[in-house]
């Protein structure tokens, strides 16, 4: 089963996703293509061998500006070979409209997921594995800033940030997220200025020893330069997402942006910047990964998994 990014609309979807691979023994593959990369890996394997020490903050910007503010735009007639009803899907039933389909359903709550769901399961995956996020139990989301949003749309300018307890040997980490350069951190305008770097769309690692971007190169050049370059110890892709799927298919494998170990954990932290949007700026949400909970807020449960409309229900 191959499913494009971002995996599910919700939190509670990626883990049922997950659950039903698990039980069915499928192989499954989620299409963000840098996880078939071998930047992430060697970014992983940087980091797994001390490169820039304990690593305690790291910066993304995820490159778009999805969303918008108001209510929804007039009916229209829906254009000619568009099954509406289908395209609908489990939400609930409403008439066509602009600014929808077919590219910018990804602004609108009903269907999409906004920019961190949209672009995170991109940007955040070298983070979530090398810094182990997946093997966290408990962590905080809280949104710094935000404008626009409304009932129909996600919110913009999004800066989200999430601080994820010690997992293992690795530290307390915090992970700032912002949706695009216009909301860029002073962490990242620093290190341009010293390093006469550009970032775009780009996680830049904060660590004890120095810094780190997703190239997998170290900061500075120097640096990356006098490091021993690392063993190579995770296993490499096959090609991209879907080749790397069929090659696992035929050959007894594990595709290695499967749905329990790697897609829905991913998807579902990312997703959790929704719910600290939808709290509030300054609103420091406690998440609890095994009950799916925010326990300090549970109002914003509602948001964790949607209801379906009638005949569209799992």
């Amino acid at each position: 089963v191959f499913c494009q990014k971002p995996l599910a609309h919700d939190i509670a979807e990626c883990y049922a996703l997950a659950k039903a691979a698990k039980e069915k023994r499928v192989l499954t593959q989620m299409g963000n293509q840098g996880h078939c990369s071998e930047e992430i890996r060697r970014v992983c394997e940087y980091i797994w061998a001390g490169a820039i020490g304990d690593v305690t903050e790291t910066h993304t910007i995820l490159g778009r500006n999805f969303g918008g503010k108001g209510g929804r735009p007039p009916s229209k007639p829906v254009p000619k070979g568009v099954h509406w009803d289908e395209w609908i899907g489990p939400a609930p039933t409403r008439e066509y409209h602009d600014g929808l389909h077919p590219f910018s359903w990804r602004s609108w709550r009903l269907f999409g997921t906004g920019t961190i769901g949209d672009m995170a399961c991109h940007h955040l995956d070298a983070l979530f594995w090398a810094l182990k996020i997946g093997e966290a139990t408990t962590w905080t989301v809280e949104s710094l800033s935000t404008t626009g949003g409304s009932d129909e749309y996600y919110a913009q300018d999004n800066v989200v940030r999430y601080e994820v307890p010690a997992r293992g040997a690795m530290p307390p980490v915090k992970v700032y997220v912002y949706d695009h350069e216009g909301v860029k951190p002073q962490a990242m305008k620093d290190a341009e200025a010293k390093y006469n770097r550009k970032f775009g769309e780009f996680t830049l690692f904060v660590g004890a020893k120095g810094l780190m971007g997703t190239d997998a190169r170290l900061i500075p050049e120097e640096r990356h330069k006098e490091f021993p370059e690392p063993p190579r110890t995770i296993p490499r892709a096959r090609g991209g997402p879907i080749e790397d799927l069929f090659h696992a298919r035929r050959n007894d494998g594990t595709p290695c942006s499967n749905f329990p170990d790697s897609a829905a954990p991913l998807t579902a932290f990312a997703l959790a910047g929704h719910l600290a949007m939808f709290a509030g700026a300054g609103k420091k949400l406690e998440w609890d990964v095994a009950s799916m909970r925010c326990t300090n807020a549970p109002e914003i449960d509602k948001f964790v998994a949607r209801e379906y409309r009638k005949g569209w229900e799992l």
